[in-house]
């Protein structure tokens, strides 16, 4: 057996019912306590992290299955696809024209240069094949004569389909036409051609001509206005009588001077006015409010008060201080003082109404009072005196004697400051003027150096396009060739649909069939097993191959012997799993199941038997397949009575059992099957006759019917110690496994392990020989066995 494929002691101890505290042995009596088995609980454990095949290796894996019918329905297919391409697509005649795009290179850019040239060549392609440009050419009388546009439902639609607009070079635009009538595509083509040169050429030539007039216009129109702005910027220059902006700006400078000058004259005689109006107002006040006596009085009325009010606001603080000369008045003032500043200080300290605060209030209102009486009693006489001593002064310092003088002297200064003023006036009004000019000569400035510009280049691209229009060849022109015409039809298409055809019909039928074969999900992988159940591999059986089932020839006798030799070694390493691992121990009664049929359970359940004889322990193999049995055709033995009749109670147990050559080795046929046996099946009252077995022999085991195909297996499974699954590469699909599975897990059935039939990493190539002895392998010049190819054990390597 392979190394690889199975499962070391550790790792088989590591899943086994004994790392839960659960072997082989408990499973009846944890079935008969209601909980589920240590198997089904190792089935139903979280995943070990592994990882399935590639499913670029499941792909590959199914196209070697199917091969075989992808190539017998594949080319059949292909060979009609192939012919209906071959029969039904057109071969059209395919003529061409081509023109020649290049840029016109000159001294500046133009539409068509290098830069923009593959924009400005696309667009020229689209152009080409522009509704405006189809609808002109179809409108030829020679064009409407042919077939293909009479036949056409929709003329221009066919146009579009048919004509291909493509670029062979970088300077070369071709336009195919494709059609069934060479001729009438040589008409079809001159009359695109002529009508792209008239409706898209030809036009845009005098778009070009349009935009040279429009331009000449708007030069004109510049110049005019360039003209008319000089003009007026003469006039400026004339009126500013300065011929450059350094004197205009010493002239402006100027008057600004000259208006400060006359500012600082007026400042002057403002305060010399307002001096002499306040001393005549001073003096008329004083002449008539003095008494006639020496003795100073006080007038009452009016007087006194219109005397105070000129001189108390030049003289309020002389005033003050003769107020403060007066004992009175002086302690009335501190009286009111000290009454406010314990107001303040109680305030300060006492939040809200207080007596002593009222007290205080009072008594400040009474010392202000007091102290407004006192003023009013002692500010005549101190105004008199006050007055009387300022006129006196204000003489002495004006230097006259007479107020006659002083009036004649205030007329000169209000007389002077008018005239300071009028040339202040007419300064600013100079100033502006000049100012405005300058604005003015600035604006104009700029304004022709903009039209200026404009003028410039207006010019330059008049130039531009009449140099263009007069010496430029055309940017798009005809080939010399003019239309060609082939031969000899275009087969290219013919050909692509039919070579389409051909590998479009094996392509479907590979398709499908891998689809259909991924969907089934084949084992051909262990990977496949370990990443869907937690069940170990017991170990892995090699496929034998079909041809050396029968050997005739010496050579083919020599390698079925070879092989003989390795499907006995590769049991006997299962029977030695089975019996040293901790979780198949203690199992004694051991079924040999397969979810379907044709998965090699019959034989294997025969080998197994036939390993464990060869140990030296006493076995029985029952066929269990009731429905279709299989052990007589793999013993050679012919048909008799067996577990059906010994249920039925027809025949002892004795009668039923047939012994094989292997002395350690019997079996128990399946029988005739009656509804009788299989109601008693369904009632468990085989359970007896399986502990009589038990006890009798070392092993027993059971070649039951396929799992999902009928319910005699889990009738016979409850009173099993455990189940061994048999998995055949190519052939046991991975739902139905896990389906199986599931009925034993819902059973409570022990599960033993797996047993591989070709799958692994070395399924086919076991090197026993070398180590035993028993055999010598192949020599090198007889074929040895192919790996992983051929069909399951059959009765012809089964030792006599």
């Amino acid at each position: 057996m392979g190394g690889d494929s199975v499962l070391s002691p550790s790792e088989v101890a590591a899943r086994s019912p004994m790392s839960t505290g659960m072997s082989a042995a408990d499973a009846p009596q944890a079935k008969a306590n209601g909980r589920p088995s240590a198997s089904s609980q190792a089935a139903t454990r979280p995943r070990e992290a592994h990882t399935g095949p590639h499913p670029w290796v499941c792909a590959l894996h199914a196209m070697r299955l199917q091969w075989p019918w992808i190539v017998f329905l594949g080319i059949p297919l292909s060979a009609v696809l192939a012919y209906t391409a071959w029969t039904t697509v057109p071969t059209p005649f395919t003529a061409y024209v081509e023109l020649l795009c290049q840029p016109r290179r000159f001294f500046w850019e133009t539409k068509e240069d290098e830069a923009q040239f593959s924009v400005y060549k696309q667009t020229m392609m689209r152009r080409i094949k522009d509704p405006q440009v189809i609808a002109a050419a179809m409108r030829k009388e020679d064009v409407a004569k042919t077939k293909y546009a009479r036949e056409s439902i929709d003329i221009l639609e066919q146009i579009n389909q048919d004509l291909v607009v493509s670029s062979p070079a970088q300077e070369f635009i071709r336009i195919e036409l494709r059609g069934p009538d060479p001729k009438e595509l040589n008409v079809l083509l001159k009359a695109i051609v002529d009508s792209f040169q008239v409706e898209v050429i030809d036009r845009e030539q005098a778009a070009r001509k349009d935009r040279l007039d429009g331009l000449r216009k708007l030069l004109t129109e510049e110049e005019d206005r360039l003209k008319s702005q000089r003009e007026a910027l003469k006039l400026v220059d004339q009126n500013l009588e300065a011929a450059t902006d350094s004197q205009m700006d010493l002239r402006r400078q100027a008057k600004i001077d000259e208006q400060l000058e006359i500012r600082r004259e007026m400042a002057k005689l403002h305060p010399q006015i307002i001096e002499l109006e306040l001393l005549l107002g001073a003096l008329a006040t004083s002449d008539s409010a003095e008494p006639a006596g020496d003795e100073p009085r006080a007038v009452e009325g009016s007087a006194p008060e219109s005397a105070a009010g000129p001189l108390s606001a030049a003289s309020q603080e002389e005033l003050s201080a003769l107020l403060m000369k007066d004992p009175e008045f002086v302690r009335l003032a501190r009286t009111h003082e000290g009454h406010k500043r314990l107001l303040d200080e109680w305030r300060r300290r006492v939040n809200g109404p207080h007596r002593e605060i009222e007290r205080l209030e009072l008594a400040v209102d009474q010392a202000a009072e007091q102290l407004a009486k006192r003023r009013d009693e002692i500010e005549p006489a101190l105004l008199h005196e006050l007055y009387k001593s300022r006129s006196a002064a204000v003489l002495g310092t004006q230097g006259v004697s007479t107020r006659a003088q002083l009036d004649e002297r205030l007329k000169m200064l209000k007389l002077l400051l008018a005239r300071y003023d009028e040339q202040l006036s007419a300064s600013k009004t100079e100033e502006a003027s000049l100012a405005n000019l300058m604005i003015e000569r600035e604006q104009l400035t700029e304004q022709i150096t903009s039209l200026k510009s404009t003028v410039d280049i207006y010019a330059q691209e008049v130039r531009k396009l009449e140099v263009e229009l007069a010496k430029a060849p055309p940017p798009i022109v005809v080939s010399p060739a003019g239309v060609r015409v082939p031969v000899q039809p275009d087969q290219k298409k013919r050909y692509l649909a039919t070579i389409a055809g051909a590998g479009g019909g094996v392509g479907l039928v590979a398709a499908l069939l891998l689809l259909l074969e991924l969907s089934i999900q084949r084992i051909f992988e262990s990977s496949q097993i370990r990443t869907r159940t937690n069940l170990p591999l017991l170990g892995t059986v090699p496929l034998i191959p079909p041809g050396f089932r029968n050997p005739r020839t010496a050579k083919q006798r020599l390698t079925a012997t070879y092989w003989r030799d390795v499907l006995q070694e590769a049991f006997d390493g299962v029977q030695s799993i089975v019996r040293h691992n901790e979780r198949c121990a203690a199992a004694r009664t051991i079924m040999v199941a397969s979810s379907c049929e044709g998965e090699g359970k019959s034989t294997s359940a025969a080998q197994l038997a036939l390993s464990f004889a060869r140990a030296g322990y006493r076995v029985l193999l029952i066929d269990g397949d009731l429905r279709r049995p299989s052990l007589e055709k793999e013993f050679g033995i012919g048909t008799g009575p067996g577990l059906c009749e010994v249920l039925d109670g027809r025949v002892t147990l004795d009668q039923a059992i047939c012994h094989t050559e292997l002395q350690e080795l019997d079996l128990l046929l399946a029988g005739q099957l009656t509804d009788k046996v299989r109601g008693m099946l369904a009632r468990d009252e085989h359970a007896p006759l399986f502990r009589e077995l038990s006890q009798q022999y070392s092993f027993v085991f059971v070649d039951s019917a396929p799992v999902l195909a009928s319910a005699d297996t889990m009738s016979l499974a409850k009173h099993v110690d455990g189940v061994v699954m048999v998995v055949r590469k190519d052939v046991t699909r991975l739902r139905r496994l896990e389906a199986s599975l599931h009925r034993f897990e819902m059973i409570g059935v022990p599960m033993l392990g797996l047993l591989s039939l070709g799958i692994g990493d070395s399924a086919t190539v076991y090197t026993y020989n070398h180590y035993s002895g028993r055999t010598s392998r192949p020599s090198e010049r007889e074929p040895g066995p192919p790996r992983n190819q051929g069909a399951a054990v059959s009765a012809d390597l089964v030792p006599a």
